[in-house]
């Protein structure tokens, strides 16, 4: 019983994945952050009598003396106390010194992490919204799943004159430009860029849905989501200000949810959410007919002393 790490090919590391249901899109490839030009990463596996029980897509660079690993998919597979004792034991081999970083959203595997001196990254409760299809078998149950407001929404977008390309994976600038948009309108750290937004449509092809909304020739809003057996993910959401006039951020919406009836995905993970910093946006996903689920914190873990001594100092400080 150990953890291994081989150059798997894309396509041999999907027929592994194959036998998992996943928690995360993010241990299927990497591109979808803009630090991923300048990490390395590695594909690794927990064999058990011949036969693969878990897997991590880990990654990793090199600093000031210590390795920092970010396992941000968390452990897909089978979990227990002594396959997280085996994976700190392949990092010490692999990296000496190192700090990890795992996000493994699984609530009720938190006590593992806890036990071994993994510390939260932050000390409070994190959320999720799920969109759950078991009872929508057509697209009459899908609208009448939504809230009131939600559907007149999305009935207003129809109204106007938005021209829906669907599943155009091909990169042009108004891509890139409309996250800029959105960075300059919340005022906030643009997190795609053209790198970001060209690996993303590269590594995720197999696995991407694409909805866009153009007005007057011009890309007002879009959405996409990564889709793996019967769930899939968030990946990207943007919508300018005259998208937002027109209600465009609801009809590429409801094309991603029509996607995932015809697809008969079972679960839409619609990403974090803040129902009381960020209102809006919960109130935009909770209107789709999601709940809200709590998740496991990040949590961190270092073998160096000093840097496991700052995190006890400060964690019992914010406790």
């Amino acid at each position: 019983m150990s953890w291994y790490e081989k150059n798997y090919s894309n396509k041999e590391w999907i027929d592994i994945l194959n036998k998992f249901d996943l928690q995360s899109f993010k241990s299927i490839d990497i591109g979808y952050s803009t630090a991923h030009n300048k990490l390395s990463f590695s594909k690794i596996i927990y064999n058990h009598n011949h036969e693969i029980k878990s897997v991590c897509l880990i990654k990793y660079f090199y600093k000031f003396g210590v390795f920092v690993v970010n396992i941000d998919g968390g452990i897909e597979g089978e979990i227990n106390k002594k396959i997280i004792i085996d994976l700190l034991f392949f990092l010490k081999k692999k990296f000496k010194v190192f700090i990890l970083k795992i996000d493994h959203q699984n609530l009720e595997h938190s006590h593992y992490f806890d036990d071994l001196g993994f510390f939260n990254l932050v000390n409070k409760k994190r959320f999720d919204q799920y969109k759950i299809f078991e009872s929508i078998i057509d697209e009459k149950n899908l609208l009448e799943s939504f809230s009131q407001y939600w559907r007149r929404n999305y009935k207003r977008s129809k109204r106007n004159k938005l021209d829906i390309k669907n599943n155009d994976l091909d990169f042009d600038k108004n891509l890139s430009n409309i996250f800029e948009e959105l960075s300059q309108i919340k005022k906030i750290k643009n997190m795609h860029n053209s790198y970001t937004l060209k690996s993303i449509l590269t590594n995720f092809k197999e696995n991407l849905f694409i909805s866009k909304a153009y007005y007057n020739n011009k890309l007002v809003s879009l959405r996409a989501i990564i889709f793996f057996k019967k769930t899939c993910w968030d990946i990207l959401s943007a919508t300018t200000m005259e998208g937002r006039k027109n209600y465009a951020s609801y009809a590429v919406t409801y094309e991603i949810l029509k996607f995932c009836l015809n697809s008969k995905i079972d679960i839409y993970k619609l990403s974090g959410v803040d129902p009381i910093n960020n209102k809006s946006v919960y109130n935009f996903k909770k209107g789709i007919g999601s709940n809200t689920y709590e998740i496991a914190n990040e949590k961190i873990y270092s073998n160096f002393f000093l840097f496991k001594f700052f995190i006890i100092l400060i964690y019992k400080f914010i406790k």
